[in-house]
C-alpha cells in the first residue's frame, strides 16, 4: 500500500482519496484501515519508509572514527532522495503539525548526531545548528553530479571553524 500511495501522490498530490489510494494497491477501504488506522498514519509511514536510505547512512557514518570524516560522509551522502521522493517528503512535512514533527525528527536524528560529535571535537563551527546544515545539504543537491560535488566541496569548507582554513 505504501507503493501504491507514492505512485498515486505523485500524481495526484497529498489531497488524494483513501479510497483511491486503496484501488491502486488493489484492495478495498476496509483493508487499508486493517493496516493504517488513519491518512495520517499511511503518511506516518512514508515519512519513515522515505527516511530509511539517510538512516542508514547516518548509521554508517557513526561507525567512522574521525568527527569530520562522519560529519563529512553524511553531508555529502545523506540526501539520498531523488527529488520526486524529496518533494513528497517535504509536502508530507506540511499536512500537519504531527508529521512536520516527525518530519524534522527524521531531519534531525540523521544529521544531528554529526553536528554534535564535530562540533565538541572542534571541527564544525559552532555557530550552525542541525537546521542550518540539512538546509546547505539540500542546497547542494541537483544539477550535474560534477556541480553537485563542487557544491559540497565548497559548503564543507565553508563549515569548518575559521581557524582550520588558515
Amino acid at each position: 500500500m505504501l507503493q501504491a500511495a507514492r505512485t498515486v501522490m505523485r500524481t495526484a498530490g497529498m489531497e488524494v482519496s483513501i479510497e483511491e489510494i486503496a484501488a491502486t494497491a488493489g484492495v478495498g477501504p476496509s483493508t487499508f484501515y486493517r493496516h493504517f488506522p488513519s491518512k495520517d498514519a499511511l503518511l506516518a509511514a512514508l515519512l519513515e519508509e522515505l527516511g530509511a536510505g539517510a538512516r542508514e547512512i547516518a548509521e554508517q557514518a557513526s561507525r567512522l572514527p574521525d568527527p569530520w570524516q562522519a560529519f563529512a560522509f553524511v553531508f555529502s551522502n545523506g540526501c539520498v532522495l531523488d527529488p520526486d521522493d524529496l518533494l513528497m517528503f517535504d509536502q508530507i512535512a506540511r499536512v500537519s503539525r504531527e508529521l512536520g514533527e516527525q518530519a524534522e525528527s527524521e531531519t534531525a536524528s540523521i544529521v544531528t548526531v554529526q553536528v554534535t560529535r564535530a562540533q565538541r571535537a572542534g571541527v564544525l563551527r559552532g555557530d550552525v545548528d542541525a537546521t542550518d546544515v540539512a538546509a546547505l545539504m539540500r542546497a547542494a543537491d541537483g544539477g550535474t553530479p560534477e556541480q553537485r560535488e563542487r557544491r559540497v566541496k565548497v559548503l564543507l569548507q565553508g563549515l569548518r571553524p575559521a581557524s582550520d582554513l588558515g
